[in-house]
């Protein structure tokens, strides 16, 4: 472990922590198991490690510039007091606001506005949830399904945009060291529009066609021609089995992992048999080491241009 001997992690000492050609981890001296990330392409992350359950777990807290030093610092203690309760290690600035704490509201749970909401709200809220809770989905559905099935297999390190205000990024998930990525999905089976049944979809395949520009987080629509994410995940539903066939169930689903680099530039679009000879697909308990790997050789390959 590196230490910041003796300092305290604040906006100062993170902006005076030097970037080489690997990730690095710089511990603060107050808050036991609370660090920054430094990655070779000069992002600054907030982290919180500790041991919980048997099990070491290190979780990014946010990136050093959409929030602050003492932001992370009171994540950080509250992540603690989840994940070890009264044997988190507070310094004693901390400790005394223990209940505080536990109570304040995570900013990245919604729950509380939910209970807060009206009765008119939460009524429409299930009825978008029962028109998403079906084995077979329709493809608008299936492809905001697919989207936040990914986000929470990769969570917390990868998030959505617009929880950042960016609604139309032309990428769908954003990791802190400056990485984004573009989900795409198709399935085998898809609900037939007059009530028939399901009809076999023939020929699955997945957009990769470019976007002509970019929507800023303005809301300013910038002419740039050309892929902006790094890494397309592809998500697939094969599987058609009669009542076994659900695809709201996540281990009937397979991921391709596949930087945009590799994407073929003349076709906008690409079938199963282009992804296999591309990557061979996960299943979603691998996703994440998956993507861990291709992220790690996409940075190594930036570090060497």
């Amino acid at each position: 472990m590196t230490r910041l001997q003796g300092k305290r992690i604040s906006k100062r000492t993170v902006d005076a922590l030097p970037v080489d050609g690997k990730d690095a981890v710089y511990w603060d001296a107050e808050l036991k198991g609370f660090g920054v990330r430094v990655y070779p392409s000069g992002s600054k992350v907030f982290v919180v490690q500790c041991r919980s359950q048997g099990k070491l777990r290190r979780i990014t807290l946010g990136a050093h510039g959409l929030i602050t030093a003492d932001q992370a610092r009171r994540k950080a203690a509250r992540t603690l007091v989840r994940l070890k309760g009264v044997d988190a290690e507070l310094p004693a600035t901390l400790a005394p606001s223990t209940r505080s704490i536990e109570s304040t509201p995570d900013p990245d749970d919604w729950s509380s506005e939910r209970e807060a909401a009206s009765p008119v709200h939460r009524r429409v809220l299930s009825r978008i949830v029962r028109r998403f809770d079906r084995s077979v989905m329709s493809n608008s559905h299936r492809a905001t399904y697919a989207e936040c099935l990914v986000s929470e297999l990769l969570a917390p390190d990868w998030n959505p945009p617009w929880r950042k205000g960016h609604d139309r990024a032309p990428w769908d998930l954003q990791h802190p060291s400056g990485t984004w990525m573009k989900i795409e999905q198709s399935a085998l089976l898809r609900p037939w529009p007059r009530g028939q049944g399901f009809v076999r979809r023939q020929t699955p395949r997945f957009d990769i066609a470019p976007p002509k520009g970019i929507w800023t987080i303005d809301d300013v629509w910038i002419d740039k021609p050309g892929h902006h994410a790094h890494i397309h995940v592809f998500a697939w539903h094969g599987v058609d089995n009669g009542s076994v066939t659900d695809q709201r169930e996540p281990d009937q689903w397979q991921f391709f992992v596949v930087p945009t680099s590799s994407l073929p530039e003349d076709q906008p679009h690409v079938g199963l048999d282009g992804l296999e000879e591309m990557t061979d697909a996960v299943g979603y308990q691998v996703l994440r080491s998956r993507v861990d790997k291709v992220v790690a050789e996409l940075q190594a390959r930036n570090a060497e241009d």
